[in-house]
């Protein structure tokens, strides 16, 4: 195969690639144009799962513009919202840090005697 041969078969491919993300776009199966990765790729992302929890949620925050296939990782390092792509595949929306716990001191006055 000439190198003009291979440039035209990977042109194709690339095109078709093109085509079909659309297509998925189109009927709802991606979120956008971005990396598709596997969920246990965003989870490890995610620092694991927090303490006591085993399993994604599904996301939903009212008012959500993410629809009924988006789903929250609730991690140790951060929270991260993907959208679920189908068979283990996912694109991440967004990441959320984790809120920082404030913890409020009391001192108390002691009395003079």
């Amino acid at each position: 195969m000439s190198s003009e041969q291979l440039k035209k078969a990977l042109m194709m491919a690339l095109d078709t690639n093109k085509r079909a993300t659309d297509i998925l776009l189109e009927v709802g199966l991606l979120y956008d144009k971005s990396k598709t990765i596997l969920d246990e790729t965003a989870i490890k992302r995610a620092g694991g799962f927090r303490e006591g929890i085993e399993y994604m949620e599904r996301y939903k925050d009212g008012k959500s513009k993410y629809g009924e296939r988006a789903w929250l990782i609730k991690g140790k390092k951060k929270d991260i919202i993907i959208f679920d792509a189908g068979n283990g595949w996912c694109q991440i929306i967004k990441e959320l840090p984790l809120k920082k716990k404030t913890t409020t001191k009391t001192t108390t006055k002691r009395k003079k005697k």
